[in-house]
């Protein structure tokens, strides 16, 4: 992951250095791993970091962040808020609970 970051920074530093950027995804890191701290030691700016307690993940009653909106500098955003689309649904409703099988697909 670190070499990917590096990546990123390499290739937004040379094709895009003054441009008014926002990355948004998945970056598969967690928010205190050298990856994102990369990222941020670059210039650009995490938005997660403006929510207290921001979490896009909950797995087994434990949460964290591995989806991000980065910015740079040159974009006029330092705030963000969070929507837990289905970072926060129920084990009820896990899809291993009732496999898909070739028997039941009508039902899906």
């Amino acid at each position: 992951r670190l070499k990917h970051a590096q990546q990123l920074i390499d290739k937004l530093e040379a094709d895009y250095a003054d441009e008014r950027l926002i990355l948004v995804g998945d970056f598969n890191s967690y928010a205190k791993e050298r990856s994102i701290t990369l990222l941020k030691e670059s210039g650009l700016t995490s938005l997660a970091d403006s929510i207290e307690g921001a979490y896009s993940y909950n797995y087994d009653g434990k949460s964290g962040t591995l989806d991000y909106i980065f910015v740079s500098a040159a974009t006029a955003c330092d705030k963000a808020i969070e929507w837990h689309v289905n970072s926060d649904e129920s084990v009820f409703l896990a899809y291993d609970l009732q496999p898909y099988s070739g028997c039941n697909h009508s039902l899906y």
